[in-house]
């Protein structure tokens, strides 16, 4: 529960002498006036203002004042601790101005007035101010989108030089290099009143054994990237997070810890099934139908109408369905394989409302997977035992998929009694070792043994490496251990209110149970993301990363690289490490190149990348569907057409016998592109070669197609 005092008070003086404030009993006026004046002094913050009011948050854990300021056209509010830590500031202010907006529809950007690495520096120097000694901000990679009248910078604040569950994020405005926005992630949590000594007593080495301790590896079949090859690999056992308290040296579960309090309470959802009913296939003529359109309705073509496929559904008696009741029926496709799935929703008529919902192949009929929601209870009980459920769970997948389901064994197991069902998963057994790839996961309901949940994948694709030549598993707990290193943190940990704490009980007749410290601790961690351990080698294994960083290895002895680089320093540009400066320009080079002015890029290894890239072509008005041709060569005259038009510049450019340009082969221009050539000259966007030349018809290549996007950014 919070509350709040709203507190108005005119500065109507600057107060004289120390900006401490003091540490015994103020009134409510006083303690504004002292949070102010240290506020103002920090900042700067004159007496331009003509209205000021503050507003106190007295919520027991993390008490501020929100203070505001306001005059013509321009405000201010900073949120500031009860000793005058700022936590929060945002300015809106007239003084910003933009540039005008050129003609037409423009989705193409112009570069910031200031550089991101100014506004750095200026973000640095605002942080110096607002954090105290204890505090460090270290400022996490970013880009920023060029044509964008901000800079925004995240990262996170080290208290006495440790990591901390402590965020912050600053905007630096682009028009006047000022800091509009600043905002720290514990505002609500008040880790900025009680900071724990950092003074560990606990020496590491037992810490880091005591964590060792908690790892635990189990040796499985997983599918390589992008390959049907399956081989063995060590996994992690538990995704339980543990820390060693650095001052009493006690091992903590932190994941039972939150659990145990709250914290992660189960939310259960029901599915509502989606969308209305599909339609039968249309016999409709098609009088009136594009070939695309009248393709994608044949896809329906032999779908089976919803009471068909409830007849079938319901002779599976082990699905229980016989009180329940027909609700609705959705279909789709599946864009990969065409096929046509339905699914299913059935209710009961209770009062507290139970549902099932199962998925078929909308042709056959064939069961694909099931899902069931009955009320939560938390005083139920079994009318089955376990060995009954999991004879239940058996016999049905037997029954159903009889020739897999005998390549597997029993996986894992969960009672889940308040939900109503024990849940079974079976995986495919290889060599003695799982594939849990392929698998069949079933609930069976505790109190009446129906089938309840369903969910199952089978690659019948896949092949097994060979169990041999594998290292022990001791071994690789050892070298498990060692991608990881044992550090002293600040950690966030919840611990339940104590009613004897006169603070505490104040907290608790407020309604809350539990508060989060911050606690001085041990952890294990690792600076890259590492999945498993190669069986045989032992090796880390990460998963594979697209390279979507925008430095290049290839513009050495580029006589643009000044250029290639500020275009990559706001994110605009080609990834994979390399730009190709020679390589001639396709459309689909072009596209991708001013569509990553939008912060969208095109990855080449993904098979969907190139439609989504056209359909932001489309958005930003470059080109529109019909003019589609991904691997058209471009000259260097339909290069700047293109952009142009992306600028916004089409409808002016095509108007004939207003424009002039002085490029000495001008009467190569193609007529109908004469007034884009002339525009782009006027604006520097292309100034010809050394002799004056424009050599319009040529083709372009990247590097002409990035020179031409700078030219316009800058210009």
């Amino acid at each position: 529960m919070k509350m709040k005092r709203l507190v108005s008070f005119a500065l109507a003086a600057v107060l004289m002498g120390t900006l401490a404030l003091p540490t015994g009993a103020v009134s409510t006026d006083q303690q504004l006036t002292q949070v102010t004046t240290r506020v103002k002094a920090l900042l700067g913050i004159g007496n331009e203002y003509e209205s000021f009011y503050g507003d106190l948050e007295d919520n027991g854990i993390s008490n501020f004042w929100s203070l505001n300021w306001s005059g013509e056209g321009r405000s201010l509010s900073v949120e500031a601790s009860l000793d005058g830590k700022v936590l929060s500031y945002t300015l809106d202010a007239s003084a910003a101005t933009t540039r005008p907006a050129i003609p037409g529809s423009s989705s193409l950007p112009t570069f910031p007035k200031i550089s991101r690495a100014e506004a750095r520096k200026t973000a640095e120097a605002f942080l110096n101010k607002v954090l105290d000694s204890q505090e460090r901000a270290v400022f996490e990679d970013g880009t920023t989108l060029a044509g964008s009248n901000q800079h925004r910078f995240t990262g996170a604040i080290q208290l006495n030089g440790l990591s901390a569950p402590i965020t912050f994020s600053i905007t630096v405005r682009a028009e006047d290099n000022q800091v509009i926005r600043f905002r720290r992630s514990d505002l609500y949590e008040g880790y900025w009143q009680t900071i724990p000594s950092a003074a560990a007593k606990t020496p590491s080495g037992d810490a880091a054994q005591a964590l060792k301790g908690t790892l635990g590896l189990r040796l499985e079949y997983v599918l390589e990237e992008n390959s049907s090859q399956a081989v063995l690999r060590y996994l992690p056992d538990s995704t339980d997070s543990y820390y060693v308290d650095a001052v009493t040296g006690k091992l903590v579960n932190l994941t039972q810890l939150y659990e145990e309090l709250g914290e992660n309470n189960r939310k259960y959802s029901m599915d509502n099934g989606g969308g209305a009913p599909a339609a039968e296939a249309s016999t409709a003529p098609s009088s009136g139908l594009s070939q695309a359109e009248q393709a994608g309705i044949a896809k329906l073509d032999g779908v089976r109408p919803k009471e068909e496929l409830d007849k079938q559904i319901r002779t599976l008696s082990a699905l229980g369905l016989s009180q329940y009741l027909l609700r609705s029926a959705s279909y789709w496709v599946d864009r990969e394989t065409d096929e046509v799935f339905a699914r299913i929703q059935y209710v009961t008529g209770e009062e507290e409302i139970s549902r099932r919902t199962v998925v078929v192949d909308a042709r056959t009929g064939a069961l694909q997977s099931m899902s069931g929601y009955v009320p939560y209870d938390e005083e139920r009980t079994a009318a089955l035992t376990e060995a009954q459920t999991l004879e239940k769970a058996t016999a049905f997948l037997t029954a159903q998929w009889g020739e897999d389901f005998a390549l597997t064994a029993l996986y894992k197991q969960d009672r889940n009694l308040p939900a109503g069902y024990d849940t079974y998963t079976f995986a495919h057994k290889v060599n003695g070792y799982f594939f849990p790839a392929n698998c069949f996961t079933v609930s069976v309901n505790v109190t009446d043994g129906s089938i309840c949940g369903l969910d199952k994948a089978f690659d019948h694709e896949a092949t097994f490496d060979a169990a041999e030549g594998l290292i022990q598993a001791d071994a690789a707990l050892e070298a498990w251990f060692n991608t990881y290193t044992t550090t002293l943190c600040y950690l966030a940990v919840p611990y339940k209110l104590n009613p004897e704490a006169a603070q505490e009980k104040a907290l608790i007749d407020r309604g809350l149970q539990n508060g989060v410290k911050l606690q001085l601790a041990y952890c294990l961690e690792r600076t890259e993301t590492i999945t498993g351990l190669d069986a045989k080698t032992g090796a880390p294994i990460s998963p594979v990363q697209v390279d979507r960083s925008l430095s290049y290895s290839d513009l050495e002895d580029c006589w643009a690289k000044t250029q290639v680089e500020a275009l990559a320093a706001y994110g605009i540009g080609y990834t994979g490490g390399t730009f190709q400066p020679d390589k001639q320009l396709t459309q689909l080079d072009l596209v991708a190149l001013l569509a990553s002015t939008q912060g969208y890029y095109y990855d080449p290894t993904q098979e969907e990348s190139a439609d989504a890239l056209y359909r932001t072509a489309y958005e930003m008005g470059l080109l529109t569907a019909e003019q589609r041709k991904d691997d058209a060569l471009l000259t260097r005259i339909e290069t700047l057409r293109l952009l142009l038009d992306g600028a916004g510049y089409g409808s002016i450019a095509k108007l004939e016998g207003i424009f002039r340009c002085s490029f000495l082969d001008e009467a190569d221009i193609p007529v109908d592109c004469y007034g884009y050539a002339a525009i782009a000259q006027g604006m520097g966007v292309v100034n010809g070669d050394s002799a004056g030349n424009f050599h319009p018809n040529n083709t372009a290549t990247r590097l002409d197609a990035a020179v031409m996007l700078y030219q316009f950014m800058n210009r």
